[in-house]
């Protein structure tokens, strides 16, 4: 089975693909063959070693079998498809313009690969949508006030207000027939009151009896309550002094505390204050240091003095130290000269000998070589121009029976689109027809008669579905035609561009190979003298060097006697210096030195001073802390002699209380909890004899209250009201219905006059944002959506870019610039192209340029489209360039070097980040590329050479 096998790398991610054509192959029963379908894999081989990747070890299957799903995938991944690379990396040959001359919707397609606008795209639909939501919440409001007009019965709001008025009236009638049996109600409740008064008297005797005989149960419960209370009495008698004694207490634990920290207190004070004595004593024993410290800042002052006054001697010495420093540079350096001098002489008289033999032989080679390279570019392009004549026929004719087959097709479109739309229309109109009715106001026009109204037959549904099809037909078959068009009218401007350069050449008497031959033994010859050396300019910079050999030796004997001179002047200077500062120590001579020496000296001074005041000033504070520390124990210690005497008397007095009242401690201390309770008892006490003597007048009144009265049957009394109760509730309930239903219609008549005017006011308020949603989606005076005038925008950064590869390739005569169309009166720029050519000063189309000026074009529009992609980091990078021929229709010498300029602008544009491809056949393009393949033609086949410089 015949396969083709890739492995690709794309970031961090290596790639597998396995694609097998169609081909026949052995049935797997029976005899004969069957034909293998395409199918294709790819595989995700990140993990798998590079040697190791095979048919049966590919990795992780992304796609398996499915061509399309193959493909459709490697697109997601590169970024574009392969009819973009051949537009944008990989520039065939005879389509290396097909970007150039594409019409406005083919380069929208391609660059709407290329630029991420999806974010317009994505806004317009969002417009969209919230306009489509906004417009169908009106309809859907307007709808659903009908609905709720016909829930109630209504057809129209003046039906609604009749509903009203009659509701209104049902209403009326009902309340007359409430108030009748409201009063046949009052009459049956009086009667009942009347029994039911009655029947509570005998009610209250039996419940006045059982109310006192419970009361009188309670008797016992309520004489412990009272003694309780006794106690609790005298307990509260007790509570003042219990409360001053505990108070006495306290205050003597506290007397405790405050004597115990006021002893502590004391003991430190006694203890700073003598280590504070004995800090003072121990400094004052050591200011002799000071008077000795105050004798050397003095002395060092002096020597500061010295160092001041012999300044300017020690600036002499260093500027003699610098005088014979630069002597003993200036000696080495013109040491070195004399000696480089004396070596580039003698290489460059042998350099000027050799040349001298090179330069005859070199011209007769190159008179040679010239001769032969004239001859060979003349046999190149004849020979590329005449293939390129007959591809660029073939092309013609082929494009040009496409086109007259898509214009066909257009109209035939067109006719079955107007008969379909001919069609639904007259469905249309007969609906509507049918719905007309005399007097009713037409919908579409407005008028009351209906003199003809229209007929037709058909679903209308089915109709509309043909017609849209038809359209959506139509719609394809003309942009078929467009590019029909395009292409037809391309490839005869290349046919033509092709014709012309194949007449304009000269037909070469011998074939390319003797020529190439030839050339090629004669440009060995050249090299192998290697670079041309200028025998005139060698003999100039021989007799130069001699000179230059002369002065260097009498610039080293200058340096020799300037060094002796310095060398005395820096001794003499130095012993003067050291002459003056003898009195300083050596190591206090640096300035910089002695002045920190002084400053410390100084600093120890000043901290030995202020120690012996800060020392002083301590002594004396401790001093003061301590006297104030033995005058608070004093006082704690009588403090606690008094909280002492206050407990004992407190106690006796407390005991004394006790026998007073004739209550123990214990008893005492149980009945504290009930001395918040005094008046709570109390109360319950008071309230129990008054509800006891109430209950037993109660009992009295009750009784005396019946009488001799006999008890009355109620059952009689409560049928009769109940009845009236009846017949009084379903007139209250028939005329709540009526005046629910009164209510009801005019809550739904304020609600909808609120929902139509929130209806309209939200049509007023969203009308903005339908008519942006509108202009975005392309229904402008412009007819352009917001992603294709996004597109447009980016396309001008495109013909900016390319402009910049243009102006060097063609010398600053041509420019890129947009075309204009004309839109409902109004001008916009389209994504065609033009170039304006500076030397007329007017724009020419891009089929009016020379098959070499085509060439330039659009590799700079190319160039210009893959920065600009790289650029505004879309969905691919460009890093990488192929150029399949198109270098033969450039010229060398006759129009400025245009093939040199071209190669030059791709010269400049290679780099780390850059890589351009160029697939050509022209010898001036092999020699300017260093590096690449060579394909050669053999008896077996044809073979890669690699060439490398």
């Amino acid at each position: 089975m015949t396969e083709v096998t890739l492995q690709f790398e794309l970031g961090t991610k290596r790639y597998y693909v396995r694609r097998c054509p169609d081909q026949p192959r052995p049935k797997t029963r029976g005899e004969g063959q069957t034909m293998q379908p395409h199918a294709a894999w790819l595989f995700d081989v990140s993990s798998v070693a590079i040697d190791d990747v095979s048919p049966d070890c590919c990795g992780v299957p992304l796609a398996e079998r499915k061509v399309g799903d193959v493909a459709r995938l490697v697109e997601e991944l590169l970024g574009y498809g392969a009819q973009q690379f051949r537009q944008i990396v990989l520039l065939p040959q005879g389509r290396f313009e097909r970007f150039l001359v594409s019409n406005s919707k083919d380069r929208l397609e391609i660059l709407r690969e290329l630029f991420d606008v999806s974010l317009y795209r994505k806004l317009t639909e969002k417009l969209k949508v919230d306009a489509a939501d906004i417009r169908r919440e009106i309809e859907d409001g307007y709808r659903l006030n009908g609905q709720r007009l016909a829930a109630e019965g209504f057809a129209s709001s003046d039906e609604l207000r009749a509903g009203i008025a009659s509701a209104l009236e049902q209403y009326e009638l009902s309340q007359l027939a409430v108030a009748e049996t409201s009063a046949v109600l009052t009459l049956a409740n009086n009667a009942f009151a009347a029994a039911v008064s009655q029947e509570k008297l005998f009610v209250e005797v039996e419940a006045a009896g059982a109310a006192l005989e419970q009361l009188e149960g309670k008797l016992l419960e309520f004489d412990a309550v009272r003694a309780r209370k006794s106690r609790a009495e005298l307990a509260r008698r007790m509570a003042d002094l219990d409360s001053s004694l505990t108070d006495a207490r306290k205050r003597h634990a506290a007397a405790v505390t405050a004597k115990a920290s006021a002893s502590d207190a004391e003991v430190h004070a006694r203890d700073a204050a003598s280590a504070a004595i004995a800090l003072l004593a121990d400094l004052r024993s050591q200011e002799h240091e000071i008077e000795t410290l105050a004798r050397k800042v003095d002395e060092m002052g002096r020597h500061k003095q010295v160092l001041v006054d012999s300044a300017e001697r020690l600036t002499e010495h260093e500027k003699a130290l610098g005088a014979l420093d630069s002597a003993k540079q200036g000696h080495d350096q013109a040491a070195l000269d004399q000696q480089q001098a004396e070596r580039t002489f003698e290489e460059k008289s042998a350099a000027f000998a050799a040349a001298q033999r090179d330069a005859l032989e070199r011209q007769g080679l190159i008179g040679r070589r010239d001769k032969l390279k004239i001859e060979l570019d003349g046999a190149h392009a004849h020979l590329s121009a005449t293939q390129a004549l007959e591809k660029a026929q073939a092309e013609y004719d082929a494009a040009a029976a496409a086109a007259l087959d898509a214009q066909t097709r257009y109209h035939h479109a067109g006719e079955e689109e107007a008969a379909r739309e001919s069609d639904y229309i007259s469905a249309q109109a007969s609906v509507l027809a049918e719905r007309l009715e005399d007097g009713v106001p037409c919908p579409v026009c407005g008028g009351s008669d209906h003199p003809q109204p229209a007929h037709g037959t058909g679903d209308a549904g089915l109709l509309e579905k043909a017609w849209r099809g038809a359209q959506s037909a139509s719609i394809a078959a003309a942009k078929i035609d467009r590019e029909a068009q395009s292409r037809a009218s391309s490839t005869k401007a290349t046919l033509e561009a092709r014709q012309a350069t194949v007449s304009d050449l000269v037909v070469p008497q011998r074939g390319i190979s003797e020529i190439d031959t030839e050339y090629q033994h004669a440009l060995a010859a050249i090299e192998k003298l290697g670079g041309v050396a200028d025998v005139t300019l060698l003999a100039k910079e021989v007799d130069e060097l001699r000179d230059r050999k002369l002065t260097a030796a009498t610039k080293l004997q200058q340096a020799n006697s300037t060094l002796g001179d310095a060398t005395t002047a820096e001794a003499l200077s130095r012993q003067g210096y050291a002459d003056r500062i003898a009195s300083v120590p050596e190591t206090l001579r640096d300035a910089t030195v002695l002045q920190a020496a002084i400053d410390a000296a100084r600093a120890d001074l000043d901290r030995r001073k202020k120690a012996i005041a800060d020392a002083l000033e301590q002594q004396q504070s401790s001093q003061a802390a301590r006297i104030k520390a033995e005058a608070v124990l004093q006082n704690a210690s009588a403090s606690l002699n008094d909280c002492a005497d206050a407990v004992e008397r407190k106690q006796a007095e407390f005991e004394s209380r006790l026998i007073e009242l004739g209550i123990s401690e214990d008893a005492y201390r149980a009945a504290i909890p009930d001395i918040d309770l005094i008046g709570e008892l109390e109360g319950s006490i008071v309230e129990f004899d008054k509800d006891l003597a109430a209950a037993r007048g109660r009992q009295i009144a009750a009784r005396n209250a019946v009488g001799s009265a006999q008890r009355p049957a109620m059952e009689p009394f409560r049928l009769s009201c109940n009845q009236a109760q009846a017949t009084a509730n379903d007139a209250s309930r028939h005329s709540a219905e009526a005046q629910q239903k009164h209510r009801s219609l005019l809550e739904l008549q304020t609600s909808l006059a609120d929902e139509l005017k929130n209806l309209q006011s939200l049509e007023q308020s969203s009308g903005s944002l339908r008519g942006l949603a509108e202009a975005f989606d392309g229904q402008n005076e412009l007819r352009t959506t917001l992603e294709t005038f996004a597109i447009g925008a980016m396309f001008d950064q495109v013909l900016e870019a390319a402009n910049l590869r243009l102006d060097p390739m063609t010398g600053g005569r041509y420019r890129f610039e947009r075309d204009t169309v004309s839109v409902g009166g109004r001008s916009k720029r389209g994504l065609d192209v033009r170039v304006h050519d500076i030397q007329t000063g007017r724009a020419r189309e891009i089929i009016t340029l020379s098959g070499g000026e085509t060439f330039i074009a659009a590799l700079s529009l190319a160039l210009g489209l893959s920065d600009v992609v790289e650029m505004t980091h879309g969905a691919i990078r460009l890093d990488t360039i192929f150029i399949d021929e198109g270098f033969g229709s450039l010229d060398t010498e006759n129009d400025a070097g245009t093939l040199d300029q071209v190669l030059q602008v791709l010269q400049d544009i290679v780099g780390d980040r850059r890589s351009v491809g160029l697939i050509s056949h022209v010898p001036l393009v092999q020699q300017a590329v260093p590096n690449g393949f060579s394909v050669r033609k053999g008896v077996n086949g044809s073979v890669i050479e690699s060439r490398l410089q």
